[in-house]
This record gives structure tokens, sequence and C-alpha cells, in this order.
């Protein structure tokens, strides 16, 4: 009976602090939207040029905001990594997660992971790995969350600093950035190739889309 008791006190004190919150979030003042050009993440990094893709304006419908980069970067050696940023100021829009688009285009997922990605002066962060396999051959795929404050591989995760970030008055600005490879080696290989990459890239754009 004590057991009882104790649970649904807990539960009512969740319930009652998670009321607190929407109700902070709802009526305090919004917080500051950071007002960011995408397209100003630099083109040229280290030894890799990059080059920018278009993107249709279905797709910016698709996934609720023009602040979208597609961009190929290319080493000395012809190797070339893809990344992709999506871009929200507006917490109450829904991120499209990669792996609903993936079997849409004639692919399939081979294998799902969890990653964790060194970078030069932070500490190491995870982030999901998909290895993949279909008509646009066989791909890396490396992508995580990032917010003001976290960089995660878990959705909820962002999506709960978003929150806080809200109540705090913080800007609540949020992104999904997913770097990619078509193989041209082995997964192993692929994936050294990604990270290297992002341990030059990923600082940078904490920099551009979250320092304010």
């Amino acid at each position: 009976m004590n057991n009882f008791k104790k649970r649904y006190l807990l539960t009512v004190l969740l319930l009652l602090t998670t009321a607190v919150a929407v109700f902070y979030i709802q009526r305090g003042s919004p917080a500051t939207a950071t007002k960011i050009d995408i397209k100003t993440i630099p083109i040229k990094i280290g030894e890799w040029q990059g080059k920018d893709l278009p993107i249709d304006e279905l797709t910016t419908d698709i996934l609720e905001t023009d602040a979208v980069l597609l961009r190929i970067y290319e080493n000395p050696k012809g190797r070339q990594v893809a990344l992709a940023v999506v871009y929200y100021q507006d917490n109450r829009v829904a991120l499209h997660l990669p792996e609903s688009c993936i079997s849409g285009a004639g692919s399939f997922i081979v294998k799902e992971d969890v990653e964790p990605i060194p970078l030069p002066g932070e500490n190491d962060f995870k982030a999901n790995l998909m290895q993949v396999k279909g008509d646009k051959g066989n791909q890396v795929i490396v992508y995580y969350f990032e917010s003001t404050g976290t960089r995660t591989a878990s959705y909820k995760d962002m999506r709960w600093q978003r929150m806080m970030n809200r109540v705090r008055s913080r800007s609540n600005n949020g992104a999904l950035v997913r770097f990619s490879t078509v193989s041209s080696a082995s997964p192993e290989e692929d994936l050294a190739l990604v990270k290297s990459f992002m341990a030059l890239m990923s600082p940078l754009l904490t920099e551009y889309l979250f320092s304010n």
C-alpha cells in the first residue's frame, strides 16, 4: 500500500511539473529567435572544397523550413562527403528523420548503430550510423541533432533541450545534421572518412548555428 501511495505521489508530482513547464512555455515571452543565413557556412574548410546542390520548393515545403543546406565537399584525393543541414527556429516543428526517406528512395538499411564521434578539443558525442544499400549505391550515413546546449543522437533529448531553452528564454533553435558518402571503399574506410570530415565541420556548424 505504501509503495502504491509513493508511486501515486510521484506521478502527480511529475504531472504538476510538466504542467508548470507547459504553462511557462505558452505564457512566457517568446525566446529570442536567431536569424541564420545557412549559406554562410564556409564552402571551403581545410583541404575540402564544397559545392552547393539545388533544393526545390517541394523539399522546403515538406521540411517546413527554407533554412536547408545541401552541399558536396570533395578532398584533393577525389573523395566526397555530402552535408545536409535542416535548421529550425520554431520549437513547434517536428524534424523529418532520415530513415523515413530512405525506403521511399529505392534503398534499404542494412545496419543501424550509434557511433561515438571524437572532436578535437571537445568531449566525444554520439551520432546515429546507418549503412544503406540500394539504387543510389551503398552509403554510409551519420546524423545527429543539435540545439543550443546539446549535440546528440537522440531526437527526444534534443526536443527536451529545446523546451528547456524556451523556458529559460534562450534561443530554442534546432537542426538535423547529416553526413553521408557513396561507398568507394569498405564501410569501415567510408566511416573513417566521414568522421575525419566531421571533426572539422561539426564544431564549425555549432559556431555558425548555435553560438548566439
